[in-house]
């Protein structure tokens, strides 16, 4: 199982990191993950931060992986920077923003990455608050990688759904037997 750890920069990634690291995760870097991607199943869970978009798509496509999007507000996220070395505020917020919005790539923006997470954590109060709240999120469960069945036929009938001409409801079915897709339907009128 791979964790995949994204956010704004000060938005407490590694500080996260170095709580999994602690919590039975192996911490490794994105050319760590793809070396050891054959071999995810049988080993310990494992957590990486994803430094830019471009880095994170090339992750997001490795079986039983998971984003967390870890946020802060932009005030929080100052004061930390202060606290670690300073910088002007236009530099930190030139950082922040291409590294959020990709201004200056070609890529998928952080920004899109975590709005479309797993899981969603705010680092806005206390060390111990965050790590009460990393432990409440049960970051080892492997349901947040590998959807249980009903997740899994729920999402399959959304999908249908998503195949309807009706302009008043759109509905999408699944019928299933001992976990296996006898049939997928959706409504609407005929075509042609």
């Amino acid at each position: 199982m791979l964790l995949i750890l994204v956010g704004a920069p000060m938005s407490g990634r590694r500080t996260a990191l170095n709580w999994l690291g602690e919590h039975g995760f192996r911490c490794v870097d994105g050319d760590e993950v793809r070396a050891a991607e054959c071999g995810l199943a049988g080993e310990a869970p494992m957590a990486t931060i994803a430094q830019d978009g471009n880095e994170l798509e090339r992750m997001s496509d490795i079986s039983m992986s998971f984003i967390l999007a870890i946020d802060a507000p932009h005030g929080v996220r100052w004061r930390r920077q202060m606290a670690s070395g300073g910088g002007s505020l236009e530099d930190f917020v030139k950082k922040s923003d291409s590294l959020m919005y990709d201004c200056d790539q070609k890529g998928t923006p952080l920004r899109t990455w975590m709005s479309n997470a797993t899981i969603r954590a705010m680092n806005q109060g206390s060390l111990e608050e965050f790590y009460s709240q990393l432990e409440s999120l049960d970051l080892r469960n492997p349901k947040h990688a590998r959807p249980s069945w009903d997740m899994y036929f729920l999402q399959l009938a959304v999908l249908a759904s998503r195949r309807t001409n009706c302009m008043k409801r759109a509905v999408g079915a699944v019928i299933v037997k001992s976990n296996r897709v006898v049939s997928t339907g959706y409504n609407g009128t005929a075509s042609g």
